[in-house]
């Protein structure tokens, strides 16, 4: 019996150090394989360094301490390389990237704000808008540039940021929302109808700035009952001489939704734009297929500045055949005219 047991504490004993040996060797093993994984992450291929993330991703704390050598003392690429691997390794590498944003180099500060922003959440979100307040110009641009690419989800978070006392976290949120383009503006607006003081004035300038350079992302926003009203004002917003021709070819839009819209912000500047070019838009309109836009159109033509010509008047009595509704206001304005 003493015989059996000494030979199984000797089997436990080989069996305990040869795990040992084991672990040792494996550790070795991912030490030499990291080394050669973060040697590819300064790779000059995109799709190397890419690939060498997602593998150094799989070894998680094993590979954390090279990673963060590698964004203190790394090359553009090694950097750019290891920010993709603490992205690859996800919500565990959240804690360290917190720390890292208290590093004295602004390089590394910067590289944990852009690796949050590709690793998301609600945490992650909360230290890159504080990041917005760091002394750096570097680490604040890229956490405006993280933030503007966020999922749409998050954007509550910044439209909340928008009242902070801080201006630098008012103007770097305000440059993310406006990045973000057509992303942001079904939020924008909701804020312009149900947010702060605060949140609406930015809101509206935000939306302003998205308005120039894309009018057309407020389509959408105009078919929708509860957002229309801001929408239009944006719009409206908007230089007059830009604005009327680009409703001139939303009139052409094969939605009819789309076409009433215009009609309606045509009819609202129509004190501001020359009579002739004016009565040329308005004469085409009043052949559209929406009854809708046909009335606004004959509505507007009526009343525009200036006298209403004969072309224009025959033109109006063409809509007394038309259904009811239009018939009783095409009388209505010729009595007016009368």
């Amino acid at each position: 019996m003493k015989n059996m047991e000494s030979i199984d504490i000797y089997r436990l004993k080989k069996d305990f150090s040869e795990s040992i040996d084991d672990c040792e060797k494996d550790s070795e093993n991912h030490e030499k394989e990291i080394v050669e994984l973060i040697q590819l992450l300064g790779s000059r291929e995109s799709k190397t360094r890419l690939n060498a993330a997602r593998e150094i991703a799989k070894l998680k704390e094993v590979a954390l301490r090279h990673l963060i050598a590698n964004l203190k003392y790394g090359d553009e690429y090694e950097r750019e390389g290891t920010i993709l691997a603490l992205a690859e390794i996800g919500k565990e590498s959240i804690e360290i990237l917190i720390n890292l944003l208290e590093d004295e180099d602004e390089k590394v500060r910067a590289g944990a704000v852009l690796a949050m922003g590709l690793v998301g959440g609600e945490e992650a979100i909360k230290y890159i808008i504080n990041s917005l307040k760091d002394e750096s110009n570097l680490v604040r641009f890229v956490a405006s540039k993280s933030l503007s690419s966020l999922e749409i989800e998050s954007f509550e978070q910044l439209i909340q940021a928008l009242e902070s006392e801080d201006w630098r976290v008012r103007y770097g949120v305000s440059r993310a929302l406006e990045e973000a383009g057509e992303r942001a503006i079904k939020p924008l607006l909701s804020t312009m109808l149900k947010g702060s003081d605060a949140q609406r004035v930015l809101a509206k300038s935000i939306l302003h700035e998205i308005a120039k350079k894309s009018p057309e992302c407020f389509l959408d926003m105009i078919k929708d009952s509860e957002l229309r009203i801001p929408a239009l004002e944006i719009l409206l917003g908007l230089d007059t001489e830009y604005l009327f021709e680009y409703l001139t070819n939303l009139l052409h839009h094969e939605d009819h939704k789309i076409r009433e819209a215009a009609i309606v912000l045509v009819s609202m500047i129509k004190d501001k734009i020359e009579s002739k070019r004016l009565s040329k838009v308005l004469m085409s309109a009043l052949d559209d297929e929406s009854w809708f836009v046909r009335l606004v159109a004959a509505e507007t033509l009526a009343k525009k500045p200036g006298k209403v010509g004969k072309k224009e008047i025959n033109q109006l009595k063409k809509l007394l055949e038309d259904k009811e509704i239009i018939r009783k206001s095409i009388m209505e304005l010729f009595e007016d005219l009368s």
